[in-house]
């Protein structure tokens, strides 16, 4: 007996499905084709929305005659069923299109765009900013808020290499390190994109080369700087 209704159940179920599929496939898709075939889309929309709008009233009211159903394999489901089932269906998939799906991308996931994309402009959230439209380089990565790149960052050079890596505030370096050909160059404090600060500059091969203070890309106030060999050249002011 319960495997009978179980088979009852599962079959209702395949009928409404099929039923809401073939709903959909006759009348959204249908009428989309009729749209794309259509030469005056202002005059279709001038006759068809005043069309729409008188047939709802008797599309969601209750059912009355046998005309008010679709049959199909000895099953009548109601239009107005129907009507108000693809109507939920279409404002939830709205709701996840324009709601749901933006602020999770934003919050918990890393979007990819073409740098030059108008979106990146007042994006918010983590991205990878690629150079080119296929996104195979990637230019920058790290996390934008209305369009201006803050907190950690990663920028690369056209050919892939890291560049800079550290901190920005409101679009401008804070402290970070940058790199030429994958090479340590600097790491410190940043200010105008400038070495500004506090910060430890380097030879090509890692050595330190001057540790202290910094303004405007050249050394300022304290500090000390060193031969390539490691020994100390000068300390002072």
């Amino acid at each position: 007996m319960l495997n009978t209704m179980f088979n009852g159940f599962f079959g209702v179920g395949n009928v409404l499905v099929r039923t809401v599929r073939a709903f959909i496939f006759r009348n959204v898709f249908n009428a989309g084709n009729k749209v794309k075939r259509a030469t005056d889309v202002t005059r279709q929309v001038a006759t068809r929305v005043p069309r729409l709008l008188t047939a709802i009233p008797s599309i969601v009211k209750a059912p009355e005659k046998r005309e008010d159903y679709v049959e199909t394999k000895g099953f009548f489901i109601s239009k107005s069923l129907l009507f108000f089932i693809v109507a939920g269906l279409a404002a939830f998939a709205a709701v996840i299109y324009f709601a749901v799906y933006p602020f999770l991308l934003s919050h918990f996931f890393t979007a990819r765009f073409y740098e030059k994309n108008k979106k990146v402009d007042t994006y918010s959230g983590k991205v990878v900013l690629f150079y080119d439209e296929k996104k195979t380089k990637p230019s920058f990565a790290g996390k934008l808020k209305d369009g201006v790149m803050q907190d950690t960052w990663q920028v690369f050079d056209g050919h892939g290499n890291l560049i800079y890596e550290g901190d920005y505030k409101d679009g401008a370096k804070t402290h970070g390190r940058e790199y030429k050909d994958g090479k340590l160059l600097y790491e410190g404090d940043f200010a105008d994109d400038k070495y500004s600060g506090e910060g430890t500059e380097y030879y090509g091969g890692g050595s330190v080369k001057y540790k202290g203070g910094f303004a405007e890309n050249l050394p300022n106030g304290k500090g000390t700087e060193y031969y390539s060999g490691g020994s100390v050249k000068y300390s002072g002011d």
